[in-house]
């Protein structure tokens, strides 16, 4: 499960698949940062491949954005214009 910040409250009701996803767009949320696959699922608590398939479709829908070489220097979040 993905880990809750700081004073942030569980309500009993959540979609894993959505909290997931607002935890990696949390992550990348101020663009500064680039995070590899590995990086952000460590950070996360979540298997390489389940970030890697979230943000595959987050990239699709223009959620986040990849550089050429995705794998060696990350992802980018933030709405794409």
């Amino acid at each position: 499960m993905v880990k809750l910040a700081a004073g942030q409250k569980n309500s009993g009701y959540h979609v894993r698949v959505v909290d997931r996803v607002f935890a990696i767009l949390e992550e990348l949320a101020d663009g500064s940062a680039r995070f590899g696959d590995v990086a952000l699922a460590e950070k996360l608590g979540l298997h390489k491949s389940t970030v890697h398939r979230l943000l595959a479709v987050m990239q699709q829908n223009g959620l986040s954005s990849a550089s050429r070489a995705a794998r060696s220097t990350g992802w980018a979040g933030g709405f794409l214009s």
